[in-house]
């Protein structure tokens, strides 16, 4: 394994954010239901106006700010406004883990990477169970090059969610980790993830990888052929190379088709999983 390298991209997820798991509505005029129906018809313009004039008529209500945020964020795409509006919001309502997540996704827009990794601790103090703002805070102190920090959160993470987590939660972790070059940790995880749901082919696949580049040959051999049997194309794929490069190493009489083999497979299977990683994040929700 190469040095770790940072995360650089946040795919759909710089423009995410939540509309779901809201606080219950006080006495406003204004309402979660209305403003709701603007989401639905995707129309970001009246649903500016209606948040415009909720934050005009009932500034100390933060609703109207969370979904005036909501609208420059996920609707329009100026994160400068959505993070005054996200912060007026969490001044306003301290204990709000959807708020602080959705903060944390318009810091990492605005390349404010320290700030986001602020917000997303927030959401983690106030939701520890929430696997997705575990990974969001990972990959802020990834994007800031806080390497050390990344990897120590994406720990503590797999202890917050020893006894909730979901396969998925597991096996996103695991990809946190792969990303992070921690190849044993992920291996730990995708383990986890295949003891919940020993159907899961996606995970029989990127353990295989990782059995491999630890130099695990009969393991990655045995994991690509689960991940096959289960209808996985990639598992499939990695199946039929890694087959190709054992009877090549045969028949040299080398090691060396294997080494190459497991070096390319190394990277690609990096490469998979920050994909993976990335596109988890892009749908965190709240």
């Amino acid at each position: 394994m190469t040095l770790r390298t940072r995360v650089t991209t946040l795919a759909a997820a710089l423009s995410v954010f939540a509309w779901a798991c809201l606080p219950a509505e006080g006495q406003s005029r204004h309402t979660n239901a209305a403003a709701n129906a603007y989401v639905s018809a995707r129309d970001w313009n009246g649903l500016l106006q209606y948040a415009s004039e909720w934050t005009r008529m009932e500034p100390n209500d933060p609703m109207g700010w969370y979904y005036l945020g909501n609208t420059y964020g996920r609707g329009l795409d100026r994160p400068e406004q959505a993070r005054l509006a996200f912060e007026r919001a969490v001044v306003l309502r301290a204990t709000w883990p959807e708020a602080w997540n959705a903060l944390g996704f318009v810091h990492v827009a605005l390349k404010h990477f320290d700030e986001a990794a602020k917000a997303f601790a927030h959401a983690v103090e106030q939701a520890p169970a929430r696997a997705n703002y575990w990974n969001s805070l990972a990959a802020a102190y990834s994007y800031a090059n806080r390497l050390g920090l990344a990897v120590k959160t994406l720990e503590d993470e797999g202890r917050a969610i020893a006894r909730t987590g979901t396969d998925a939660d597991w096996f996103n972790l695991g990809n946190g980790f792969f990303t992070m070059q921690e190849p044993a940790q992920a291996a730990t995880a995708y383990r986890h993830a295949l003891g919940l749901n020993p159907g899961y082919a996606a995970a029989w696949n990127n353990l295989g990888a990782l059995e491999g580049s630890l130099g695990n040959t009969a393991g990655a051999l045995s994991d690509y052929q689960r991940a096959a049997a289960l209808g996985d194309a990639t598992g499939a794929g990695n199946l039929v190379k890694l087959r190709r490069a054992i009877d090549a190493a045969r028949e040299a009489r080398s090691d060396d088709p294997m080494k190459a083999f497991w070096r390319g497979q190394a990277h690609e299977a990096e490469y998979r999983a920050q994909q993976a990683w990335q596109e988890r994040l892009a749908r965190a929700q709240g």
